[in-house]
């Protein structure tokens, strides 16, 4: 190990979690808000390899960045989610003020040219392993 480098980093984009866990946040009596956001979410066992590979390894320091397959519309992947699910309620997805939503809605979080790229799809984590929707009436704001 002379690189001098004692460390790696893996920066990655959404998981396909993410989707779900924005249920749980923003939803009141069948109205589900969401951020207005493109992302390119990827499947957390991909990251998970991933980092099992990258620490199997020498330090990197900065490794390439890692993101799903496709690029997405946050209020779309829950409107999937949630008919995946058996799930009703409305979707409305919510431009957030400043520079930041500003940034979310034209792809800030979007991975640059050079991110290495995962094989699973929302669609294909969803058929795969996603847990239920809570409840009917429930909203869970601990998670």
């Amino acid at each position: 190990m002379g690189s001098g480098r004692s460390w790696s980093l893996l920066r990655t984009t959404q998981f396909h979690e993410f989707a779900a866990q924005t249920l749980h946040r923003g939803s009141v009596a069948g109205l589900h808000t969401v951020p207005a956001m493109r992302c390119q979410p990827i499947a957390a066992a991909e990251v998970a390899a991933t980092l099992i590979s990258i620490a199997a390894g020498d330090p990197l320091a900065v490794a390439p960045d890692l993101a799903g397959p496709r690029i997405e519309d946050m209020p779309d992947l829950l409107r999937r989610y949630l008919r995946a699910r058996g799930a009703r309620g409305v979707v409305l997805g919510v431009p957030l003020p400043g520079a930041l939503g500003h940034a979310m809605r034209a792809g800030g979080l979007l991975p640059g040219p050079t991110a290495r790229l995962g094989t699973q799809t929302f669609d294909e984590w969803l058929s795969a392993d996603t847990p239920p929707p809570p409840p009917p009436g429930r909203v869970d704001h601990d998670r």
